[in-house]
């Protein structure tokens, strides 16, 4: 389940190893938050990350969102079965 999107100025769907993600930006007053959110289907795992900047910052934090999305892997480990770590 994603976070509360519809306030999102930019909202992009993309797959990281076979996992449907999202990133999009928004902003609290004049301040923007990006988000990558990951899901992992057959599993109730999500991973969020988020990147805050001042508004002026806001192209750093872009490029910096970028290359995360470029280097996000997703292990998909099997699922223990004696419920053991």
């Amino acid at each position: 389940m994603l976070p509360d999107t519809e306030h999102a100025e930019t909202l992009r769907h993309l797959e990281i190893d076979g996992c449907p993600a999202t990133v999009f930006t928004v902003r609290a007053g004049s301040v923007p938050r990006t988000e990558l959110v990951v899901s992992v289907p057959g599993r109730s795992l999500q991973y969020t990350v988020t990147g805050n900047a001042e508004a002026a910052n806001f192209a750093l934090i872009d490029r910096e969102m970028q290359a995360l999305i470029s280097s996000f892997h997703v292990e998909k480990v099997p699922t223990p079965k004696s419920g053991k770590r």
